[in-house]
């Protein structure tokens, strides 16, 4: 009935407790679920931990395959299809999970479904954040729905509908090879998620189902290849490589109207993809790639490709000529919360976060104000990378790193601020010559805190030349 493909890249440490999770899941016969798990060349034992937990705890038939060279999920994942042997097909991420009921929900539709895809909803959660939210578009109501390609495309343009990458998808297995071999024409960076997802709803022919069962768990962390630094310039040119080769097979396809939907959402998402950036220095970390990049690009898909690089300038222009804000609400970031101290912590004009180590222990007296987040075991190791994880979650106002220690309190600062026009705002303590900034949350754009410390500059000083506008003042009463 369904394959389920799990690429696996040095996930050593995520396998004991996904084997687990599988078993405790699949029904206990196993006779319609198969499980291919795809070791990427990881050369450290992945595989071999892979087929020993395998063999021991699943119910079901499973295989190993080790790809001869590291080649990135996009492939990983295609040999997983082609090895498949059950009409549909899944995948799964190794460090995922999902709701009780998520696969027995999944058979029982498949049993009946005339669709070529069933689609269920994704919770995710970015790094930190204890609450989860639902992705994807809201289908509530519309449990076992078919919608025709072109229905689910007006969906996925104008309400995000059926967006998250591969997960909480079922395809037939035909379906799938069709998809990835039309879709290994195109060069990716990173990967080919968004190219994918369209070209799944148009090739399913006989619809796609929407299935309001329990969800698949994205659970992101600060590893993930969306926040790392590394291919940020990656995702960026993959995202104008994407809208190019929908201009390119898509466009003729569907007819105007539609068409211009879906402009719309690769703007959108071209927009989110460029993480808050400011200018191109902090998007396009390696100028010889992508000055490639464009070159090839532009010999590719010389009409495409000149309103693609239009659009990214232009998204950038608008983020440089930002209105200045006034000073009215302050998220305030902390790494360490010593015992006894509350501040005042009744301003609905303050949020407070507080970001602490993997599996460290939370204050006893932590007030409930508090936002409480816990950074992946890389981030405890530096208070900048600990401070960028609440930076995910701060969409607008202004935002400092306050210490503990320090007299006063937050909410002093904003009282001398509040309601002044600035795009970052100085404290200085005479006691100490301390200066305490507050920066306008777009002000801070994809380096974010932790990418000055990784290349020895100070973020703080380029966020200050960069402001436009900014107030300081000396404060003798903290």
């Amino acid at each position: 009935m369904v394959s389920i493909i799990i690429p696996l890249y040095r996930s050593s440490r995520h396998l004991p407790g996904l084997v687990a999770r599988l078993a405790a899941s699949l029904p206990s016969n196993g006779g319609e679920v198969e499980v291919v798990f795809v070791d990427d060349a990881s050369g450290d034992g992945t595989a071999e931990l892979a087929g020993q937990l395998a063999k021991r705890e699943l119910p079901c038939e499973t295989s190993v395959l080790v790809l001869p060279e590291n080649r990135g999920v996009f492939f990983a994942r295609e040999a997983g299809l082609k090895a498949a042997k059950q009409a549909f097909v899944t995948f799964v991420d190794a460090d995922d999970h999902w709701e009780a009921g998520y696969f027995e929900v999944l058979l029982e539709r498949l049993r009946q479904t005339r669709a070529d895809v069933v689609l269920q909803p994704i919770r995710s959660r970015v790094p930190g954040c204890r609450t989860f939210h639902v992705v994807g578009g809201d289908w509530s109501g519309r449990d076992g729905a078919i919608l025709s390609p072109e229905e689910m495309m007006w969906g996925l343009a104008e309400k995000h509908l059926g967006f998250s990458g591969l997960w909480g998808r079922s395809m037939r297995r035909a379906l799938a090879l069709a998809v990835w071999q039309a879709e290994s024409a195109y060069t990716s960076y990173v990967d080919n998620d968004n190219n994918l997802l369209w070209r799944l709803y148009h090739l399913a022919h006989h619809g796609i189902e929407l299935l309001a069962g329990p969800a698949y768990v994205w659970d992101q962390h600060i590893g993930s290849t969306r926040y790392n630094p590394a291919y940020r310039q990656g995702i960026f040119q993959d995202k104008l490589l994407s809208f190019c080769a929908l201009h390119e097979w898509l466009r003729p396809e569907v007819g105007k109207s539609l068409w211009a939907a879906i402009e719309a959402r690769w703007g959108i998402e071209l927009k989110a993809n460029l993480f808050d950036a400011n200018g191109w220095g902090q998007t396009l970390t390696d100028p010889q790639a992508w000055s490639t990049f464009q070159s090839e690009l532009l010999r590719d898909y010389p009409m495409a490709g000149r309103k693609v690089l239009a659009a990214a300038r232009n998204t950038l222009l608008e983020r440089a000529a930002r209105p200045l804000r006034r000073l009215r609400h302050l998220h305030v970031i902390c790494t360490s919360w010593p015992p006894g101290w509350t501040g005042t912590l009744a301003s609905e004009d303050v949020t407070w976060w507080l970001v602490l180590p993997e599996n460290a222990a939370q204050p006893d007296d932590l007030p409930a104000a508090v936002r409480l987040l816990q950074a992946g075991p890389v981030e405890s190791k530096s208070q900048e990378r600990m401070a960028d994880i609440a930076l995910e979650h701060i969409v607008e106002g202004h935002v400092m790193v306050w210490h503990p220690e320090l007299a006063g309190h937050p909410e002093d600062v904003l009282a001398i601020f509040s309601g002044q026009t600035c795009d970052a705002a100085t404290l200085e303590l005479p006691s100490s010559g301390q200066q305490l900034h507050a920066f306008d949350r777009s002000l801070i754009g994809a380096d974010r805190w932790g990418w000055a410390a990784q290349a020895g500059e100070d973020l703080q000083a380029i966020l200050l030349q960069r402001s436009r506008h900014r107030r300081h003042v000396r404060q003798s009463s903290l």
